[in-house]
């Protein structure tokens, strides 16, 4: 039940005096002794980006499971809704879930055009988001939208692209050839103006269609250009087929790939099967060695399959803040009730630093960027990826 600020908490017996009010400026969320915290899970159970869901509704259960699906002696109760990778579906499962007057937060989106819909409808509530993969940028330009996340953003990916390329492999010239997507779009023009600042000069930037299968006419033009290194921000199959057609043409021989996390995918590789790929840069997600084995092997236990998905432990992450923001925002009278302030659980949120996480330190700024600072890195492939399945590859370079 939702009280306004400075609504008094009666509990359970309206005889008794009360204990603590709510004077939390967007309100709070009382849970009576013996009813559960319940927290709301917006994740993508159909459509492209189901694999990603999937994973991060496993994710977040298993976070549950390891408090023993309890938080303040409260039973801990997850409502799940299905928010695709589309505006319709982000509406529908946002208003499934703030139907639910007692959901505290949530867990999700999984995409980030499904976060454009569903914030502002959950923020008008005062209730919080907090995403493990939704990264366009401009989700958290303009806080406080009671928006978090916990993976890096488009912005923050394109720019250490860059740094690794004009800095690490000592590019001084980039051909960018990206997919006609929202995250491409972004990654390609960010690489591009950061790749400049550095020094840089981009020779040749185009993209390709998801479902086209003319790239010869594109990668002659780009070759002619002489780039030191070809950046692909591209998810597959678009990507596999830029890979095959490259050995056709003879001026790519000197030129280094480097690849957005799109592609950090085990099956990647095999799938491309060639050796272009051979000495390919991708980049994908740093984790913490020794909680990362812990997770997998609670993952594994609980599911005897891996994840189909590297996003996973960002949901993890986001659904151990979520909980641990509730457990700090909590006020408990003597009989076990509590009163959670949402603007109160918002503030432990941005106070978050140095939060030890699966996938690194977790910090959230101001903006409600979260990620762990090293939490990205570059890998490079080698013929083990390629001919024997191995995963994941070399881990090569950091950001200090």
């Amino acid at each position: 039940m939702v009280f306004l600020a400075l609504f008094l908490f009666l509990g359970l017996n309206a005889c008794h005096v009360p204990e603590i009010a709510c004077e939390d400026p967007l309100g709070c969320i009382a849970v009576e002794r013996g009813d559960p915290v319940r927290i709301g899970a917006m994740v993508a159970l159909s459509g492209s980006a189901s694999h990603l869901g999937q994973d991060s509704q496993r994710a977040i259960e298993l976070a549950i499971l390891n408090r023993d699906n309890t938080l303040l002696d409260h039973r801990i109760e997850l409502i799940v809704t299905d928010s695709g990778c589309d505006a319709k579906s982000a509406k529908v499962a946002a208003e499934l879930v703030v139907e639910d007057e007692d959901v505290i937060g949530i867990i999700g989106p999984t995409c980030s055009v499904s976060a454009e819909t569903a914030v502002p409808l959950v923020n008008n509530l005062g209730l919080t988001l907090i995403s493990p993969s939704a990264t366009a940028s401009h989700l958290t330009e303009n806080p406080p939208s009671g928006f978090f996340r916990t993976i890096a953003s488009n912005a923050y990916e394109a720019r250490l692209a860059a740094n690794f390329a004009f800095n690490q492999l000592n590019a001084r010239t980039a051909a960018i050839i990206s997919d006609k997507t929202a995250v491409g779009d972004e990654l390609q023009q960010t690489f591009a103006t950061a790749f400049t600042e550095w020094g840089g000069q981009i020779t040749y930037q185009n993209s390709i269609a998801p479902g086209d299968s003319e790239t010869t006419q594109m990668l002659q033009d780009a070759s002619a250009t002489q780039p030191d290194v070809l950046y692909l921000p591209m998810f597959e199959p678009e990507a596999n087929l830029i890979a095959n057609r490259i050995p056709e043409i003879a001026a790519w021989q000197d030129t280094l790939l480097l690849g957005s996390t799109g592609l950090f995918s085990k099956r990647f590789p095999p799938d491309v099967g060639t050796l272009t790929i051979n000495g390919m840069y991708i980049l994908g997600p740093v984790l913490d060695d020794t909680s990362y084995t812990a997770y997998l092997a609670r993952w594994l236990d609980r599911h005897e399959q891996p994840p189909q998905s590297p996003n996973n432990p960002y949901a993890y992450d986001a659904a151990n803040l979520l909980l641990d923001a509730i457990e700090s925002a909590a006020q408990i009278d003597t009989r076990g009730n509590l009163l959670i302030g949402l603007h109160t659980m918002r503030e432990a949120l941005y106070a978050t630093k140095a939060y030890p996480g699966v996938t690194g330190e977790l910090s959230c700024s101001p903006q409600g960027d979260c990620a762990a600072p090293t939490g990205l890195g570059v890998y490079r492939i080698s013929l083990a990826e390629i001919n024997e399945n191995q995963w994941p590859p070399e881990l090569v370079w950091t950001p200090e």
